[in-house]
């Protein structure tokens, strides 16, 4: 009995909150909007209020209303959707430093690791070489917007370390400080995940909001290949447009 009544406030649960957010959506509510009270939405539904508050929960967790204290909940506004254009021969800063946003990478920390299998497989290098692991944080309109993971063999840019900087570009590197010709993305696969813990507080988000985690292997042409690249990138901001 226990398990079906919990059914059932879940159901209105979600009920409660796809009216509001069929209010958002119909323009019949708009950012900073009021909601109804607790009271009335649990007279409109036939719940307690207890139910209603769950509902209000959810979607202050997934950022579609918000609180002020003493006044009540109100409409979020949304997320400016940020549109990267993938092309295979331009890099992430490259296209955002020519965008009308306000566009910031900041260098986050840089290790040597050891390649693993499935790694070396991807960068064409024997099991265990070297390679430099480099995490960016990309923020844009001075919201995070993207955590970026280079894998770069270490035989192919030696001492790295001395070049990276706080707002460093890996492709401005390798053209400028080892003399390669630009890299040529290979390949691109994309799927949606939820956000790893160490990237929520970063990314300032929580673990309802999905990601975007995008992975790319760039190529120096005549060479080979040069990167392995990683994009965990907010679902809510960024949205993938690949232009191959």
């Amino acid at each position: 009995m226990m398990d079906q009544t919990h059914a059932i406030e879940q159901d209105m649960k979600l009920e409660i909150a796809d009216y509001i957010i069929g209010l958002i959506q119909r323009n019949q509510m708009a950012a900073h909007d009021r909601l109804p009270s607790e009271n009335e939405l649990a007279k409109r539904f036939g719940v307690n209020r207890n139910t209603v508050r769950r509902a209000m929960d959810y979607l202050k967790a997934r950022d579609r209303i918000y609180a002020q204290k003493g006044k009540g909940l109100f409409v979020a506004p949304s997320q400016e959707q940020i549109v990267f254009p993938q092309i295979n021969n331009i890099g992430f800063s490259e296209i955002f430093q020519n965008y009308p946003y306000q566009y910031e990478s900041k260098l986050l920390k840089w290790s040597l690791v050891r390649a693993k299998a499935e790694l070396s497989r991807i960068l064409e290098i024997q099991e265990g070489e070297l390679i430099y692991k480099v995490k960016f944080l990309r923020s844009v309109q001075e919201k995070p917007l993207a955590v970026c993971i280079s894998r770069i063999p270490q035989k192919m840019v030696p001492d790295l370390q001395a070049h990276l900087t706080l707002d460093c570009s890996i492709n401005h590197i390798l053209k400028q400080v080892y003399h390669y010709e630009h890299p040529v993305c290979k390949f691109v696969t994309a799927e949606a995940v939820m956000p790893l813990a160490k990237n929520m507080k970063l990314l300032e988000v929580n673990e309802s909001v999905p990601m975007l985690k995008q992975i790319s292997r760039f190529d120096v042409p005549n060479v080979g290949p040069v990167e392995h690249y990683t994009v965990y990138a907010r679902g809510d901001r960024f949205k993938l447009d690949i232009q191959f």
